[in-house]
């Protein structure tokens, strides 16, 4: 019942039978929504493929740690929930607009490869003063 109601949805692929072959980096430049599996990690780079292209990332429950504070994720307990919050956004362009540029935000100051340098170059700093002292 899920993978009917998300096939009516403007989620990309769903299943293997209407997939281009197309890797899933690929494939999220073509997408609105992004519904990633987290695994057994609790974590997926796909969020991140997903965010840099401008999807809105649906994902299970994200860890509770610091880098996740303020991410514009969408999270679901559990995946049923999932239509009613797709559909709002579709029925609310505004909203859909908003959380499109949150996402895009958060991935430039938070995941970007000069996001991630400026962290490293941080972090290196400050154990460098704290080995002066």
């Amino acid at each position: 019942r899920l993978v009917a109601n998300l096939r009516s949805l403007p989620l990309g692929c769903i299943g293997p039978a209407p997939c281009p072959p197309l890797s899933i980096g690929e494939r999220a430049w073509n997408v609105l929504f992004s519904g990633n599996l987290n695994g057994n990690r609790g974590e997926t780079f796909r969020h991140f493929e997903a965010m840099r292209a401008g999807a809105v990332v649906v994902s299970e429950a994200l860890p509770p740690l610091d880098f996740y504070r303020d991410s514009p994720i969408i999270q679901v307990k559990a995946w049923d929930n999932l239509i009613p919050k797709l559909r709002g956004l579709l029925d609310d362009p505004d909203a859909l607009v908003d959380i499109q540029a949150r996402t895009l935000a958060w991935y430039d100051a938070r995941c970007s490869e000069a996001a991630v340098a400026r962290t490293v170059d941080e972090a290196i700093r400050a154990a460098s003063a704290r080995s002066l002292r």
